[in-house]
């Protein structure tokens, strides 16, 4: 024997490379070696194809990903490589990977698959032509939705048998790895439904067939990347081959296993001629193994005992690896994220009860945020990181055109965590699929089952088994995750494998008792909420004063009688945000200018008339707002929104100030500054994709920066994805909040902490009051550093107009602490983050999605702001915004369709006299500027946007004061109008100034949903092009 020293394997592996590389620079067609002179490419020359070769040969399949990732960040959407002789081209554009994945010629698997042939042979998988269609014709009948559904027993089974095992090995408050439980179950299930045999895997009967399949799949990545083991004979001496082909005896003796076994217990069915069946029967419950089984006995010449190992082979192996995985991440997540695990187990407990039933068919189409859950681990992790084609014929994608032989890499690990399709790609968001937004996406734009003709066969099989094993789990244990997302590693082979995972700790769920003498919990439960209504509306009615009580006798009501009251309560607590604004037009449209109503024991009035609005905002008196702003005290506290009496009207003059138009000239470097990040942003979300993108995160993020820096004196970063969870935060908070206002149960402290909504909000309002402290430290270090600097005079913090309103709050609390603490500084600044950013974020959203509707109003304005800055991209000052007549009507026409605040409400104190009737103290007033803006008498054509009817005189003279009212009016109107307009006209002209807007949508696609401020249910997408 001879010995073989480390560097003769080196000086054959570089003669190797150089060799291929060569050779393939020489025999290759022209366009073929030509193809990195007109693709972005990482290998144009010999030595950096050589280098590049035999950095991915010494790359860990750990490595590989980020490697891939890097080149896509480095390079583009479209990368060339070419890879020891083989040209490859990376996509990541939606609209590319369409042309590519739609296309019924190109659907050769690259030659990659080649080296699964020893093992897979050429099953479905790696199959091509007549035989790939052939054979994917006639095993599509076995995924029919009615085949999937009589597999459901088998898997709720094993699901069953899957929790118990869990909890028993978590036993004595043990963390533990799932990964392989998870393994096991789902091989007991692909064998029990697809194969129609039982291998009790979760017993311990195939512990090695497992094993075998992971080191398989090393081996193959081994021989993918590394380019010396392409070649037959070395890779069989090599010890990857060597571990590759004793696993693969493993494997296929598994196989053989599994057809032997279901091919005697067909046998001994015939036999004993248990069940005589009709044609149909036969065809509704035939398993995948049957339908080969009973191919090979009719055409023997068709089908062979090879083809149905090959076939049995590839299914084993992409049916439980693949699911298995992405069970394990999801429960890893789910125990991450406590809240998204809460509110998957209510959807789940909404949907079974108290039942310990089998999942069916329904309830799975009924869990619609666990499916989401499933779609968002797919999307962070799907089980398949990369998919390979080699072209047949030439391949014309938007940009280039790439010759046939050239392999086509497709990564949906990088796909996934494009910021374009999916903002804040490393967030797990499940509600990403869940908004409007997400059936707009490209459906190119996420591929967990890759898509087109060589779609997976089996994704709604796996689906189905992943939902119904969380759900199992989620019906019989709560979990947490030790850990973090970091901790989980992953290396990409042939599926992604788990390198190392968080463990995860399992609790029995404490069951509610079934009955309650005699009654079913959730029956006592959904009765709760009608007692309460009874007795709030008895009460009301016999113990509040007459005059309050008789308010339905002399003002047009809609609950004059108990039963109206109820019904009205009812209605009003199942409605959705988004029906509540059509809600209260009918009421107006059928009742006139002023209704009453009751909603449980509440009294309230409904007020559009401008002359009795006048009269109700002007009084000095009643300036207490309603009852539902008092549920906003656990986030807001007494600031500025929510507080009333001497307290309110001092911290008013405090902070008049803040506003001043000295003060706004002074902000408006920082709004320029983040206005032109955005333009930025946009533009450059655009041209990534060459596609209409949803900018409502955007236009948030850069609204937070705005008032960060501005009002409160701090940069945040918002608009480079640094404070994401703070948006995320007030969305929720204030769907909490809306929840509570119209569910007249959850106005109890105590049943609104227990509720899910409730929940959810003091969770959010954590997150809202942290980030909150953190702007009043970071302004308390700048403040302290400066005056170590000796950079503040004497006199504080500078002129007053100099003063930002955090720094004139905490100069009161420094000079006067009895009449300032902390707390009463958290609470305004709370206040002042949400009301600054969040409004002004939704009009400016609207207003650009309006502009981009209505071109000939996009083209006046920026025409107008040419007649003001020509080619110049200064600054927008002071003295150019008071110019901008036109975009301000366009802005007011903006605010007028879509108020930021669609609704406030007034307690009052004393008597209200209005035109024609008196409104007792303790009545709560409603105020609907969208609604009160959309009243004919008013405006003309009043779902029409005409920004020309605030420049018209004639008009503008004629509109009552009252009648136009985005920023409230009278002595509590919004203290911060001309600082949101100021904002508004410098972020909406520098858009204007720097790009063209286009939409396909119309205003029938704007939805809306009533909730603190208008919240924007689903919108058009808008495009964005750069004005040269």
């Amino acid at each position: 024997m001879f010995e073989i020293h480390f560097y003769e394997i080196l000086l054959v592996s570089i003669v190797s490379l150089v060799s291929i590389v060569v050779y393939s620079r020489l025999r290759k067609p022209l366009e073929y070696r030509q193809l990195s002179s007109h693709v972005p490419s990482v290998t144009k020359t010999i030595w950096s194809e050589m280098k590049f070769s035999w950095n991915m040969a010494m790359a860990k399949p750990k490595d590989l990903l980020p490697l891939f990732m890097e080149l896509k960040n480095q390079n583009g959407l479209v990368v060339h490589f070419n890879l020891a002789g083989q040209a490859c081209i990376l996509l990541n554009d939606p609209d590319d990977l369409k042309i590519l994945l739609s296309s019924t010629k190109n659907i050769t698997k690259s030659k990659d698959y080649q080296i699964l042939k020893p093992w897979l042979n050429e099953g479905l998988l790696l199959s091509s032509g007549s035989k790939w269609q052939s054979r994917r014709k006639l095993l599509t009948s076995t995924f029919h939705f009615k085949t999937l559904d009589m597999y459901n027993v088998s898997i709720n089974k094993h699901s069953r048998v899957l929790a118990r095992k869990l909890l028993e090995a978590s036993t004595g408050d043990k963390e533990i790895d799932v990964m392989n439980y998870i393994t096991l179950c789902s091989l007991d299930m692909i064998c029990d439904t697809i194969m129609g045999i039982e291998v009790n895997a979760q017993e311990g009967k195939s512990i090695e067939y497992v094993k075998a399949i992971k080191c398989v799949c090393r081996s193959i990545v081994d021989r993918v990347f590394t380019f010396w083991l392409w070649n037959d004979f070395i890779f069989k001496i090599s010890e990857s081959g060597r571990n590759f082909y004793k696993s693969l005896k493993v494997l296929h003796e598994f196989t053989d296993n599994v057809i032997k076994i279901k091919k005697e217990s067909l046998n001994n069915s015939k036999s004993q001629h248990k069940q005589i069946e009709t044609n149909s029967q036969k065809m509704q419950t035939k398993s995948f193994l049957d339908t080969l089984l009973n191919a090979l006995e009719e055409n023997p010449d068709q089908m062979t005992n090879k083809d149905i190992r090959e076939e049995v082979d590839t299914f084993l192996f992409e049916g439980h690896d693949t699911s298995s995985i992405a069970i394990t991440i999801a429960l890893i997540f789910l125990g991450l994220n406590q809240d998204v695990q809460d509110r998957a187990r209510d959807e789940i407990l909404e949907i079974f009860g108290d039942s310990d039933r089998d999942v069916t068919m329904d309830d799975l189409n009924s869990m619609k945020y666990l499916e989401a859950i499933v779609k968002e681990t797919l999307r962070l992790y799907p089980s398949v990181p990369a998919i390979t084609r080699e072209i047949q014929t030439t391949l014309n994608i938007k940009n280039y055109s790439i010759p046939p032989l050239t392999t086509i890499f497709i990564i949906p690990y990088i796909l996934h965590r494009s910021e374009d399709l999916y903002p804040n790609p490393e967030e797990f968001i499940p509600e990403r699929f869940l908004d409007e937004d997400s059936k707009s996406r490209n459906i190119f734009g996420y591929l967990p089952f890759s898509a087109g003709p060589r779609n997976c066969i089996g994704q709604k099989f796996a689906m189905t088994e992943i939902k119904t094993v969380i759900s199992t789990i989620l019906r019989k244990l709560k979990f947490e995750t030790i850990g973090t997302k970091e901790d989980i590693k992953v290396s990409a082979q042939v599926v992604i494998r788990l390198d190392s995972a968080p463990k995860i700790k399992f609790h029995e769920l404490k069951q509610i008792p079934i009955t309650m003498y005699g009654l079913n919990v959730y029956t006592v439960v959904a009765l709760v909420p009608l007692l309460i209504l009874i007795l709030r509306a008895v009460y009301s009615r016999l113990q509040k004063p007459l005059e309050y009580r008789q308010l339905s006798s002399h003002v047009p009501s809609l609950t004059k009688s108990f039963w109206d009251e109820v019904k009205l309560s009812v209605t009003v607590a199942t409605k959705h945000p988004k029906e509540m604004l059509p809600l209260y037009m009918e009421l107006m449209h059928n009742k006139g200018p002023i209704v009453h109503f009751n909603i449980a024991g509440r009294s309230y009035v409904l007020l559009k008339d401008p002359d009795d609005l006048k009269i109700l905002l002007s009084n000095t008196q009643n300036i207490n707002k309603g009852p539902e702003y008092r549920m906003l005290r656990p986030w807001l506290n007494d600031g500025l929104l929510v507080s009333s009496g001497s307290k309110w009207q001092n911290r008013r003059k405090l902070l008049t100030n803040t506003f001043h138009f000295r003060t706004l000239d002074m902000y408006n470097p920082s709004i320029n500054k983040h206005s032109r990040v955005l333009a930025k942003k946009l533009l450059e979300a655009s041209s990534t994709s060459n596609k209409e993108i949803s900018i409502t995160e955007y236009v948030t993020l850069c609204s937070l920066d705005i008032i960060c820096e501005t009002i409160m004196g701090t940069e945040i970063n918002a608009q480079e994805g640094k404070s994401v969870q703070y948006v995320q935060s007030i969305k929720s908070a204030c769907r909490s909040v809306t929840d509570r206002i119209f569910k007249f149960w959850l106005w109890n402290d105590f049943i609104f902490r227990i509720s899910g909504s409730g929940r959810k909000f003091y969770k959010s309002i954590k997150v809202l009051h942290d980030f909150t402290d953190n702007v009043i430290k970071n302004k308390r270090a700048l403040l302290k550093n400066a005056k170590n600097q000796n950079v503040l005079p004497e006199k504080k913090y500078g002129k007053t107009e100099n003063k930002s309103f955090l720094d004139i709050l905490l100069n009161l609390l420094e000079e006067n602490p009895d009449q300032m603490t902390d707390k009463d500084i958290r609470e305004e600044v709370d206040t002042f983050l949400f009301e600054g950013h969040d409004t002004s974020s939704v009009s400016m959203t609207l207003t650009l999605l309006l502009l981009a509707m209505h071109q000939d109003v996009q083209d006046r304005a920026r025409d107008e702001l040419y007649g003001i800055f020509g080619d110049s991209d200064r600054d927008a000052t002071m003295q150019d915004l008071n110019s901008m007549k036109y975009t301000e009507a366009v802005i007011k026409e903006s605010l007028r369709l879509y108020p930021s605040v669609p609704g406030f409400t007034r307690e009052l104190q004393t008597t209200l006299h209005l035109k024609n009737f008196n409104i007792p103290p303790m009545t709560t007033v409603c105020v609907f500027p969208f609604i009160q803006h959309r009243d004919e008498k008013i405006f003309t054509d009043p779902e029409e946007f005409i920004p020309e009817r605030f420049l018209d005189e004639d008009i503008k003279s004629k509109l009552h004061v009252f009648g136009y009212i985005p920023f409230s009016a009278g002595a509590r109107n919004c203290i911060g109008q001309k600082y949101a307009m100021n904002q508004m006209k410098i972020v909406v002209s520098t858009v204007l100034r720097n790009a063209r807007i286009e939409t396909l949508g119309d205003r029938k696609d704007i939805q809306i949903s009533m909730q603190l401020v208008i919240r924007l249910e689903s919108l058009p997408k808008v495009r964005f092009y750069e004005i040269a």
